[in-house]
């Protein structure tokens, strides 16, 4: 896939134009800032980190993102470039606009994603980035 635009948007034309949205359930609880909005996109998917599953607000996210109608893919590491780009490849080959919130994934997610977008033969897809800037927290060390 070749980049042939770069604009800005805001959250609600973002999601009003995407079929799928993408984000990370990890145990920061800015990773659900989107679902509130994202109940009008067809397909809804939450990558679930396999690292520190009990931190922080880790569960009440994965309950939050099923709670309004994610599909969870678990068990993904934060540095798991490969997993991530078949996840992203899967999708892109189904849909016209994936909305990607990047806000909680980890740079090897980010490169991935990017990866997985430039590797897809669709001719018409887009890709839209959002993050929901917050106040660092030091990672629990379990």
């Amino acid at each position: 896939m070749r980049l042939t635009a770069l604009c800005r948007s805001s959250l609600n034309q973002m999601l009003n134009d995407s079929d799928t949205v993408v984000s990370a359930c990890g145990y920061e609880d800015r990773a659900t800032a989107l679902i509130s909005h994202a109940d009008t996109v067809t397909n809804r998917i939450a990558i679930c980190f396999k690292e520190h599953k009990k931190a922080l607000h880790r569960e009440d996210n994965e309950r939050a993102f099923l709670k309004n109608g994610f599909k969870l893919i678990h068990d993904v590491g934060g540095s798991d470039v490969a997993r991530v780009e078949e996840i992203v490849g899967e999708i892109a080959s189904t849909s016209n606009c994936i909305a990607f919130d990047i806000s909680s994934m980890t740079r090897a997610w980010h490169a991935a994603i990017v990866g997985a977008l430039r590797q897809s033969r669709m001719k018409h897809l887009s890709a839209i980035f959002f993050y929901v800037p917050s106040i660092f927290t030091v990672p629990p060390t379990k």
